[in-house]
């Protein structure tokens, strides 16, 4: 199994709609989510793995850049100081999940599967959660 379209599913199925569920439920704010962790996770582990051979070090001060990466866009869209606390802790949901993952044996492939599935039913439903919460709000703003 590749292990950067793994964590790539992984992060998606946990950080966006834990971020979505804290920047404003706006349908906006689940395309930003998923953008940005559709960015920064797939470079990331290609350079941890590929780049810096599973180093510990890099590991961390990477991780650092993405959680500071991911709190600046998302304050910048939320116009927010909570974006960084929100990049904080979905980042340590899904880096927690993911080492548990790592040292289950032998590895699952199911869990990928699973992960797709979930991915593939979440973000539709989240987009229309999201559409009918922004009509709500630009209904009651109309009053």
């Amino acid at each position: 199994m590749n292990p950067i379209l793994f964590a790539l599913c992984l992060t998606l199925i946990l950080e966006v709609p834990f971020s979505f569920l804290f920047k404003g439920k706006k349908a906006v704010g689940l395309f930003v989510a998923f953008l940005t962790n559709a960015i920064t996770n797939p470079v990331f582990n290609a350079l941890y793995i590929y780049a810096f051979d599973y180093s510990r070090l890099f590991f961390y001060l990477g991780e650092l850049a993405v959680i500071l990466l991911e709190g600046m866009v998302y304050s910048l869209y939320s116009r927010s100081r909570w974006g960084l606390v929100i990049s904080i802790a979905a980042n340590l949901l899904s880096a927690g999940i993911g080492f548990g993952l790592n040292q289950l044996s032998p590895p699952i492939d199911i869990a990928l599967i699973f992960g797709a599935a979930t991915l593939l039913i979440e973000l539709p439903i989240l987009f229309i959660v999201a559409i009918r919460i922004d009509k709500r709000r630009l209904a009651s703003d109309k009053r």
